[in-house]
């Protein structure tokens, strides 16, 4: 069952539902179908046009076959546009991958919203935690303290 309709699988095409339209982008998450995953990722255009549609701010667009008709013209189109791989994925590439993304991406942590430490801070069955605290009045909690220990024994044991 899982195989039935398997090229459909990998087509780079538009996904619409109604007001919603994104793109399936096979050829960014190639891992996930078995396959190797291509670095630098080819870049491909998800539309700032397309994302700025709002159905609550264009509410008077009812007939969305019109409205949407490049996207269905270019789903119509599925035999073109197919994503080509045809190597498997290995764990050697899949590092030499791992190893360029992290060189083009930037990871910014947030602050923290305790200075203790997150081994010593109190079991949650206690319910006057720092973070039980922050959590009811809203807060968004964030797992600073925890990468925080991380990265301070990934440190200490280099």
């Amino acid at each position: 069952m899982c195989s039935i309709d398997e090229d459909i699988y990998l087509m780079r095409c538009p996904l619409i539902c109604f007001y919603a339209v994104e793109y399936h982008l096979p050829h960014r998450v190639a891992r996930q179908f078995g396959l190797r995953q291509e670095f630098p990722v080819e870049p491909f255009s998800t539309s700032i046009e397309l994302h700025k549609f709002d159905r609550q701010r264009q509410k008077k667009v009812t007939d969305f076959e019109t409205h949407h008709r490049d996207y269905i013209d270019e789903w119509n189109q599925q035999g073109d546009l197919n994503y080509e791989n045809d190597q498997a994925h290995t764990n050697y590439n899949f590092r030499r991958y791992l190893i360029w993304y992290s060189g083009v991406t930037r990871c910014k942590l947030k602050g923290q919203w305790t200075a203790a430490d997150y081994a010593e801070q109190e079991s949650s069955d206690d319910e006057d935690t720092a973070f039980d605290i922050a959590a009811r009045h809203g807060s968004q909690i964030e797992a600073a303290p925890i990468l925080d220990r991380v990265v301070t024994i990934s440190l200490i044991k280099l």
